[in-house]
């Protein structure tokens, strides 16, 4: 098992803002393997990266509370018993690169990291983890480059299209992509997710799967814990976070996998909703 080591709103108790998930523009059905740059820049406000020691490490998604605190959500897998020092959150991107001016790119400190306790790190079962911001009262996060995204209001529905983006790789072996990319691809029925991946690497209870029997839509190498969201009810929701492939990237009949959202929120709300 290789990870893809790189790139909310509800109905009931709330995760965040009931403004939060509103996009800059349309999804697109394009590729991040094989990739079409997201246009207009910063469409996913919500969209973030993990910076680790000035290295680009993973990806991630802002989501905020019920008491206006944000966090960073990405895979366990990305920070697990890393300390919360060693890394920066850098949002407003679109570029991936440091040389290149974006008026409203932002860097914050982490204050502490939480992974789920059952994450397991050869299975990647609850492969989730949350970066609470630090000092997130004094940031002025909220404009239309800098927006929390809305979580999950219901489990995932199979063969509904969603969006993923990164700036992983564009092929299979390639390199990081210097723009954030995006693509749009359905999710697929748990049993077709376990036929296809094997039940000894697919998890029902805390995994989903998304691919197109040809291949040639994916992640890649560095899109680890980027947002897989879905248009719901006028906001855009997170649905999944992007953890890991078996065989390469865009292969035919080898389905991404990403942690279920709607599976882990209870354990989301325990964690967000104590500070």
């Amino acid at each position: 098992m290789t990870p893809v080591c790189m790139l909310f709103c509800l109905v009931g108790t709330q995760l965040v803002a009931e403004d939060c998930g509103i996009a800059n523009g349309p999804a697109v059905n394009q590729l991040i393997v094989g990739g079409t740059e997201v246009h207009p820049r910063y469409k996913w406000p919500w969209v973030g990266m993990l910076i680790r020691r000035g290295i680009f490490w993973c990806a991630g998604s802002l989501i905020q509370n019920q008491h206006s605190d944000y966090f960073f959500i990405t895979t366990a897998h990305c920070v697990d018993n890393i300390p919360a020092d060693e890394f920066i959150i850098k949002l407003g991107s679109h570029f991936n690169s440091e040389t290149i001016v974006e008026p409203d790119r932002q860097y914050l400190q982490v204050d502490n990291i939480t992974t789920h306790p059952n994450f397991d790190s050869n299975t990647f079962e609850n492969d989730i983890g949350i970066l609470q911001v630090k000092n997130t009262t004094e940031i002025p996060l909220y404009n239309d480059t800098i927006r929390p995204i809305c979580w999950a209001n219901q489990n995932h529905v199979p063969l509904e299209f969603c969006t993923v983006v990164g700036w992983g790789a564009l092929f299979e072996g390639g390199s990081e992509s210097e723009t954030l990319q995006e693509a749009v691809k359905p999710i697929l029925d748990d049993t077709q997710c376990t036929q296809q991946l094997g039940s000894s690497n697919f998890k029902p209870d805390s995994m989903l799967c998304s691919g197109v029997d040809n291949g040639g839509i994916d992640t890649c190498t560095r899109d680890s814990g980027g947002p897989f969201f879905c248009h719901r009810h006028g906001h855009w929701q997170l649905v999944g976070i992007t953890s890991f492939g078996l065989n390469g990237c865009g292969r035919p009949n080898s389905p991404g996998v990403y942690t279920d959202c709607w599976d882990l929120k209870p354990w989301v709300e325990s964690v967000i909703n104590s500070v």
